[in-house]
């Protein structure tokens, strides 16, 4: 029960700090989002690309729910386009890093790797298109590619073109019965 007690403490201190000081707290957090997107325009990588090939559209969803409901802006290629030498259809999303949430998206989408010396004992990583099997492209030079912004989950997949059922791993079977 205690612990309890201390969660319920910190939650009303912390209404109570935001319902007194409301101008304090939105202009922290405009300037946290601002120094975020400047940061996406110059730092490395500036986007990240959910290619149009994954097939289990259902990790996708997965991985997109965690984006967008985070707040983080998805983006759709309208047309094909190059990043970083490499040519992406229309369909393709886009994941900016020059955005409020980019360093949100970053934390989710970038491979974690450790440092020199002892691995950590626990889970200490949360590279989530690896762990939902979703490929994903990291965009390390200016992207330049005409897009539109898709709000929501299901008008992410949506744009995506379907996937060939050529490349669906089904079972085969034998109908010659």
């Amino acid at each position: 029960g205690d612990i309890v007690e201390y969660e319920l403490a910190a939650a009303r201190s912390l209404l109570g700090t935001l319902s007194r000081e409301p101008e304090r707290w939105l202009r922290g957090a405009l300037n946290v989002s601002q120094r975020a997107v400047e940061k996406g325009k110059t730092d490395s990588p500036h986007a990240w690309l959910i290619t149009t090939d994954n097939r289990d559209r259902d990790a996708v969803k997965r991985l997109l729910g965690a984006l967008i409901h985070g707040g983080v802006e998805v983006h759709v290629a309208e047309t094909d386009f190059e990043a970083d030498g490499l040519t992406y259809g229309a369909g393709t999303l886009i994941v900016p890093r020059s955005q409020p949430y980019g360093a949100y998206a970053k934390d989710l989408l970038e491979v974690q790797r450790y440092p020199d010396g002892l691995a950590p004992y626990d889970v200490s990583g949360w590279t989530l298109p690896m762990l939902l099997g979703v490929r994903r492209v990291e965009v390390v030079r200016a992207l330049d590619v005409e897009a539109r912004r898709t709000p929501t989950v299901d008008d992410a997949l949506a744009a995506l073109p379907p996937v060939p059922a050529s490349t669906i791993p089904w079972p085969s079977v034998d109908t010659a019965d």
